[in-house]
């Protein structure tokens, strides 16, 4: 393992610890990425229309790159309006018995059995 990150990294393992390699062989492999994601970001713009979409940064091609939090995503205040919407379109599902709460209905004591 140490020879593979020597080897990413491209220097001589003798003098390095295992850390030192690893950390310079994610350097590397973000320095690598971030130069492919900026060529594909221009390859994507020279072909792109740009009365239909918007123009690409590298960040949308890179792995590495922080992603940013889209603003329209739905949050935990939310998620009630989330499934309201869902079930008042909701279908209701026959031959299913609503649920009995507790303490409604004759019920036998001990049995937990409702009675006619």
């Amino acid at each position: 393992m140490i020879w593979q990150y020597a080897g990413v990294a491209g220097v001589d393992p003798g003098p390095r610890t295992l850390r030192e390699l690893v950390w310079m062989a994610e350097a590397r492999d973000k320095a690598d990425w971030s130069r492919t994601a900026r060529l594909l970001a221009l390859l994507a713009n020279c072909h792109r229309d740009p009365k239909k979409t918007r123009p690409f940064q590298a960040a949308d091609f890179d792995p590495y790159a922080g992603r940013k939090r889209p603003d329209d995503a739905i949050e935990v205040r939310n998620l009630g309006l989330l499934k309201e919407a869902f079930e008042k379109n909701r279908p209701k599902a026959e031959g299913r018995r609503p649920k009995q709460q507790q303490g409604t209905g004759n019920k036998e004591p001990g049995t937990g059995l409702a009675t006619a």
